[in-house]
């Protein structure tokens, strides 16, 4: 389930980070700097301090386990942030988006909220890096 969706332009120290660090390991956090300039979605923060960076090309459907510090909420959301790659105004290379039964094309600053217990996926024609973090409401 898509719950919102929306654009932010990347700062250039968030994309020379992403570079530096992000890979397909799920695994790399970034910087708290990186949080200065993070999408947000009224009435929910994130769990963690910082969020994964990613750089990949197709992810296929899963749905994540709750990794946050405190007990697993009842309602849960993610952000999914597209830093650059997968998509050029609409022309070009494409990246979609999909979470349950919906999908979205996004380019490079969008961002997209989503339910993570829910399968969810990512199709590109090219690698590209993003950012991803749980939320739980405030």
């Amino acid at each position: 389930m898509i719950f919102n969706t929306g654009h932010l332009k990347p700062e250039k120290f968030q994309l020379h980070e992403a570079r530096a660090k992000a890979d397909e390991s799920f695994c790399n956090c970034s910087s708290a700097e990186f949080m200065s300039n993070f999408p947000v979605f009224d009435g929910w923060k994130p769990e963690n301090e910082s969020p994964i960076l990613l750089k990949l090309k197709n992810v296929e459907p899963h749905s994540d386990p709750w990794v946050g510090r405190s007990k697993e909420p009842r309602a849960r959301r993610a952000i999914f942030w597209l830093l650059e790659g997968g998509g050029q105004n609409g022309f070009g290379y494409k990246l979609i988006f999909g979470c349950g039964a919906k999908h979205i094309k996004m380019v490079p600053g969008d961002f997209v909220v989503f339910n993570d217990r829910i399968d969810h996926w990512v199709m590109s024609e090219k690698l590209w890096r993003g950012a991803a973090i749980q939320l739980v409401t405030i």
